[in-house]
């Protein structure tokens, strides 16, 4: 159903391979979503965390990546 969309990734941490997509939101404090990118499971998270820092800048919100 989702082929040529997910991918393989790969979790160095945890030395296994997974089929997918992976998920990075910017939430507030209260944990309100601001800001999400979907992207393959290959796509290394830092270059998404980019994305999201620049469009969802204001004070008092961070950026959860996945585990």
């Amino acid at each position: 159903m989702f082929e040529g969309t997910a991918n393989i990734g790969y979790n160095s941490t945890k030395k296994f391979y997974y089929y997918g997509f992976k998920g990075h939101f910017a939430v507030s404090q209260d944990g309100y979503v601001l800001g999400y990118v979907i992207t393959k499971a290959s796509i290394h998270d830092a270059k998404e965390a980019e994305e999201l820092i620049l469009s969802t800048r204001p004070e008092g919100h961070f950026i959860l990546e996945p585990v």
